[in-house]
């Protein structure tokens, strides 16, 4: 019986191996388009309101990907595929410098395994 179970997880995981996880794709590309809808002119009337905005919405996404770093690592092509891999790339590039410090070895460390470009 004990055989079996392993060989069953066994298989479960090397089924799993290599497959994008759809669930963080969809939202690291949700995050992707936020970060990156960065359109702001100082010559727009409503500046201030518009930074304002992109402040908070920089402040969220830090919160979401720094949480993602911390507990799986850096999500890399392999497992959420082309755009989703660079959201947590661009958002660390938007926050201050101690976060972009910290994230900094995980980054290097992704790639390395050309988990990133």
């Amino acid at each position: 019986m004990k055989k079996i179970f392993l060989f069953l997880l066994l298989c479960l995981l090397l089924s799993c191996k290599g497959r994008i996880n759809d669930t963080l794709r969809k939202e690291l590309i949700r995050i992707y388009s936020t970060d990156q809808n960065r359109a702001l002119s100082i010559n727009d009337k409503d500046f201030l309101e518009k930074w304002k905005r992109l402040n908070i919405t920089d402040s969220i996404n830090y919160s979401r990907i720094s949480a993602i770093l911390d507990s799986i690592g850096y999500p890399g092509k392999s497992l959420v595929g082309d755009t989703a891999y660079l959201a947590p790339f661009y958002v660390i590039q938007h926050s201050n410098l101690k976060a972009q410090e910290h994230y900094l070895p995980i980054i290097q460390k992704v790639a390395e395994h050309n988990e990133i470009e």
